[in-house]
């Protein structure tokens, strides 16, 4: 190769997409965000799981039906990863990640019903490890007050009832802010209490522009979720 190649910005290697998780409970503001790093910052934004395919039946009846679920999630999850690579640009945004599809898990488990968090944290491990899905470089955790939560629920209306059921959300924080806890500052940002779009946008920027190189602090696998012991009112905000 020619020395100053290297230099000709043709033969650069071209450089991987940022890719977010945006994270939280329903109604936290997910996909407004998504959709302003869109439009405002070019971001590609991948859809959440329920506006590609019809979420499975629930409650589950035995444990072999979660099983099954959590496949139906990964062929989501290989198809979302699929989108995010075929689009442009220098960020991909994911409107949830495995990350809730594996805390998901652990607030069914609050419920009584059958779950498999477990089995959810290998499976979206091995997926990651092989390269089918999107593992994320940085997460954001945005989380409302109840009275916020409940009036965007008013407008928009009505979700599954054991997504809003406290117990759920309990588990489900939980395990999310276990695993953020593990992950590296300068890779994850936690938001609460912040309802303007700009305020989040922003946020996010000052996230990105610090965010360590490839390589560097890199964020853990969720494999660390499969023997999380987390008890009830174990959630988990610290900075």
């Amino acid at each position: 190769m020619h020395p100053d190649m290297t230099d000709d910005p043709r033969h650069r290697p071209a450089r991987a997409p940022i890719v977010l998780a945006i994270e939280g409970l329903c109604f936290a503001g997910k996909t407004t965000l998504a959709h302003a790093l869109a439009t405002q910052r070019g971001a590609v934004a991948i859809p959440e799981y329920a506006q590609l395919a019809a979420l499975p039946p629930w409650p589950p009846r035995h444990r072999e039906d979660v099983l099954v679920a959590l496949r139906h999630f990964l062929h989501l999850e290989r198809q979302r990863a699929a989108l995010a690579r075929r689009g442009p640009g220098t960020l991909v945004v994911l409107d949830r990640s495995p990350l809730s599809l594996i805390a998901h898990e652990f607030g069914m488990d609050r419920l009584g019903v059958p779950a498999a968090p477990e089995f959810a944290a290998h499976l979206f491990t091995e997926a990651a490890q092989r390269g089918l899905i999107l593992t994320p470089d940085a997460y954001a955790y945005l989380r409302v007050p109840a009275s916020v939560s409940a009036a965007r629920q008013a407008r928009r209306g009505p979700v599954p009832a054991h997504l809003i059921d406290p117990r759920a959300q309990t588990g489900i924080e939980a395990a999310s802010h276990f695993y953020l806890d593990a992950v590296p500052p300068r890779r994850r940002l936690r938001l609460e209490d912040t309802a303007q779009v700009s305020d989040l946008l922003h946020a996010v920027d000052r996230l990105l522009v610090e965010l360590p190189a490839p390589g560097e602090q890199t964020v853990p696998s969720w494999h660390i979720l499969a023997s999380a012991a987390l008890a009830p009112g174990d959630d988990k905000r610290s900075a």
